[in-house]
């Protein structure tokens, strides 16, 4: 074993192809930080700077020469983007947040939250159909407020929706719909024969022959 330390000066540009032998270390001017050279990777290994009022403007943390995660001087994450513009941002081709849960008999259940190209956010709960059933839950306060089961049924106030949806309440008003239009329809339902119930925005009830 190495008995002895040395230790360098200069830019980064001064030690880019430096690999060095055991136990050597570059003071970095650039970077304002040391560097840590051997295991022969040229340019050695970048320590992180003190926290707090002596960090960097910036601190990158990243593989293969470039950065993977970005925090900047607001204190805002980026992953995959140097200029992170909210508390976290992430940037790539098809941005995926992914939820795993290893505790499962037959493997690692998972769900994710994806950016679609159309700029929508896509939720999938166990894509990969590990669970025997899959239900998407909409919590406040520890109360499930609306339920989705595999099924695709909807249920807002119950969490055993048996039709697409079902909403359950204390309330004597379980639902209103309302028109701001004056000769608007509150409510309008067909099927595929186009026959159409409407309830017009007067409260008047109407069945009769109309377009979907």
């Amino acid at each position: 074993m190495a008995d002895t330390l040395k230790l360098r000066g200069g830019n980064t540009a001064d030690n880019a192809g430096f690999t060095g032998a055991d136990r050597e270390v570059t003071v970095d001017t650039e970077k304002k930080t040391l560097v840590v050279h051997g295991d022969n990777q040229a340019g050695g290994f970048p320590l992180m700077r003190e926290s707090g009022g002596n960090a960097a403007t910036t601190v990158g943390i990243g593989t293969g020469g470039t950065n993977a995660i970005v925090i900047d001087s607001g204190q805002r994450v980026g992953i995959g983007t140097g200029s992170p513009s909210s508390d976290l941002h992430i940037a790539s081709s098809l941005a995926t947040i992914r939820l795993e849960d290893s505790d499962v008999t037959n493997g690692s259940a998972y769900s994710l939250i994806t950016s679609s190209s159309n700029g929508n956010i896509e939720l999938s709960a166990d894509p990969d159909n590990v669970r025997s059933t899959t239900d998407i839950r909409f919590n406040i306060d520890g109360s499930t407020v609306m339920f989705l089961d595999a099924g695709k049924n909807v249920g807002i106030g119950t969490t055993n929706p048996e039709k697409r949806l079902e909403v359950h309440d204390s309330d004597a008003t379980v639902l209103a719909l309302h028109s701001t239009s004056a000769h608007g329809t509150a409510l309008r339902i067909f099927n595929n024969a186009s026959e159409t119930m409407l309830i017009g925005s007067a409260g008047e009830f109407i069945v009769g022959q109309g377009n979907n």
